[in-house]
């Protein structure tokens, strides 16, 4: 039986704002660590590769989820075959 959720919870209407934006904040927080870099380099590239400040989502919904969609792309192989091996 396939218990994973086809569509995050990034785009359930019913999570708060405020919740998405921590669960972002989370996935820097985890690629930067997987990438063994700082988190603030983290924070510098994403500025300049995506102009999206992980650290101020507040007022920025689309940035939010235009950065997870980025991090999406750049998780770990793993997680991917991961991904595949549950759906």
């Amino acid at each position: 039986m396939n218990q994973t959720h086809s569509i995050p919870e990034i785009y359930n209407p019913d999570v708060p704002y405020s919740v998405k934006c921590e669960i972002v904040a989370q996935l820097c927080r985890a690629l930067a660590s997987h990438k063994n870099i700082p988190v603030s380099a983290l924070r510098k590239y994403l500025l300049e590769k995506t102009h999206v400040d992980f650290e101020n989502l507040e007022d920025n919904p689309v940035g939010m989820l235009l950065l997870y969609e980025y991090l999406h792309c750049q998780r770990p192989s793993v997680c991917a075959r991961n991904e595949k091996n549950l759906h």
